[in-house]
């Protein structure tokens, strides 16, 4: 049955985390997001996450200093009337990753103009699926989930002519 509270609690959580308040964060050098997601196929559930990190140069030191903007989380079910459901059929690790990306791609692509970048926009995203990556900052097909496959690289695509991106694999 549709629990009402447990879908506004969701949707409050993603509304907030699309407004992390980076106007107050001067000098930003770039933005890293780090991905991680976890699939409990034995269940049928899964949970994705992002957290981001301003890069700044505030103590005019050689050293950068870093600023904990945010966290965002949720569950992830693969039938069609979950909280948060974007898409895909079948639980596994490389959807839930998708689902983290595609999330934090579109939370990037929201912040762009709200960050006081110095210099050029410059997004690094940190994540330990090495086939959902691929998809994100390589082009390349993934092993499966085509649809989100392609939302996760459109996502991409756009934020790409909006700013640097670079992916990093993190084992």
């Amino acid at each position: 049955s549709f629990d009402m509270k447990k879908y506004l609690i969701a949707r409050t959580a993603i509304g907030s985390t699309l407004r992390m308040p980076l106007g107050d964060i001067p000098h930003v050098l770039a933005v890293h997001i780090f991905t991680d997601a976890s699939a409990f196929v034995k269940d049928d559930c899964g949970g994705w996450a992002f957290t981001v990190l301003c890069q700044t140069c505030l103590s005019g030191s050689d050293e950068p200093d870093y600023v904990c903007v945010g966290v965002a989380a949720g569950e992830y079910h693969s039938y069609h009337h979950s909280l948060n459901y974007v898409g895909g059929d079948v639980l596994h690790s490389f959807t839930v990753e998708l689902i983290a990306l595609i999330w934090a791609l579109s939370w990037a692509i929201s912040a762009t103009d709200r960050v006081n970048w110095y210099g050029l926009p410059l997004f690094y995203f940190h994540f330990d699926n090495q086939a959902a990556g691929q998809v994100a900052f390589e082009a390349s097909n993934g092993p499966a989930e085509p649809q989100l496959c392609n939302i996760t690289a459109g996502l991409a695509h756009i934020l790409r002519n909006m700013a640097e991106i670079q992916g990093q694999h993190v084992p």
